[in-house]
């Protein structure tokens, strides 16, 4: 099974059902515990990695319809399932109730997996040549051809998603308290100027050939995204399928940030970036903006969280996006339209390409995705 979702992508091959569980800690950028993943095929081809809790797959409908909704939008017309949990039965009763609302919606499952103890069971194979009934420990396939290409072409995984939750979360305590205080004393006239926006930005990604930014440019760019239109910048220049065909004609500001990243040979002529490598070095400087705002200034930091969200989600990071959305909307403050928009596009697994765009004008504030987790 390829699971190349871009002609641009690399194919990398699954032949077993041993290496489909290998495969699944890539997918979601972290190995999941207590959890059913579902993997959505078109022609052999992967459309859809999406992730519920195990309990809320037991005792909640609604997740299950939204997985089945998501799979069925993305076009795919096969699936394979795989449940975690500590001990096989469980697992395996929560595959089966996904299982069968899977294939009450016309798709057809492929394979029924579950993962305890650290081995993998086949629920419908029990062909003991190559699904035995105690089980193959997926350790045993870590040095699989497709595993291998998993971790040759990717970041690798994080141990759980605690991890992840950790990397969208401040770490550097000095760092935070220094934007703090950068926020707290008033704004000069200078700071306020486009230049010093345009600088700052550019200061941000990387793109003026400086060193990493300071704690004045990261709370400038911080307090700036309070602006719908410093927003919207954002969102042309780290997100630009959320902007549609609203971005080719935005100020100059905009261009100015295009032909840097250019010159930084990382956006290509369209103002994207050239490859899914290109597109994760700069996920990862959005991510070092917001990681370390402080969230007892809620007004400033939950604009910056939902710009870095709608960045991962339009990159289809929909775990980073998720608990980046969960970070925003702990925040004692209104929250932005477009944090609920994309809060409602992960929990349906919609993309930014099926979002509806009244006019030319994009969703906006107040106006996938590959992977829901």
């Amino acid at each position: 099974m390829p699971t190349s979702t871009s002609p641009a992508a690399p194919t990398v091959r699954l032949r077993s059902p041993g290496e489909i569980v290998s495969a699944v800690p890539f997918l979601l950028g972290f190995a999941p515990e207590a959890s059913v993943v579902v993997i959505a095929l078109r022609g052999g081809r992967m459309t859809l990695t999406c992730r519920a809790d195990l309990g809320d797959v037991l005792s909640d409908p609604g997740p299950a319809g939204s997985i089945v909704a998501a799979t069925r939008r993305s076009g795919a017309t096969d699936v394979l399932l795989i449940g975690y949990a500590d001990v096989r039965a469980s697992a395996a009763v929560a595959v089966r109730a996904l299982s069968a609302g899977v294939q009450s919606a016309g798709l057809r499952v492929q394979e029924e997996l579950t993962v305890a103890g650290g081995r993998w069971y086949n629920e419908v194979c029990h062909d003991e040549r190559c699904c035995p009934s105690d089980g193959v420990l997926v350790s045993d396939h870590d040095a699989a051809p497709s595993t291998m290409a998993f971790q040759t072409l990717s970041e690798g995984y994080r141990s759980g998603r605690d991890d992840l939750v950790r990397e969208c979360h401040p770490d550097r305590p000095l760092l935070a308290q220094s934007i703090r205080s950068e926020l707290l004393h008033p704004a000069d006239d200078e700071d306020l100027l486009e230049e010093t926006l345009v600088a700052d930005l550019l200061a941000v990604l990387q793109w003026s050939g400086g060193s990493e930014p300071t704690a004045a440019q990261l709370a400038r760019s911080a307090l700036a995204c309070s602006d719908p239109f410093v927003r919207d910048l954002w969102y042309a220049v780290v997100a630009p399928a959320v902007m549609g065909t609203t971005a080719p004609t935005m100020h100059r500001a905009y261009e100015v940030l295009r032909k840097a990243g250019q010159d930084a040979g990382e956006l290509d002529a369209d103002g994207r970036a050239h490859d899914p490598a290109t597109r994760d070095r700069v996920l990862q400087r959005v991510l070092r903006f917001v990681r370390n705002l402080p969230d007892e200034l809620p007004e400033v930091t939950m604009p910056a969280l939902v710009v870095a969200a709608a960045a991962h989600w339009a990159a289809g990071d929909g775990a980073r996006a998720r608990i980046l959305v969960e970070r925003a909307s702990a925040l004692p403050v209104q929250p932005l339209g477009m944090l609920d928009t994309i809060a409602q596009c992960l929990a349906r697994g919609v993309g930014p390409q099926e979002l509806e765009r009244p006019g030319s004008a994009g969703p906006g504030d107040g106006r996938e995705s590959r992977c829901i987790a």
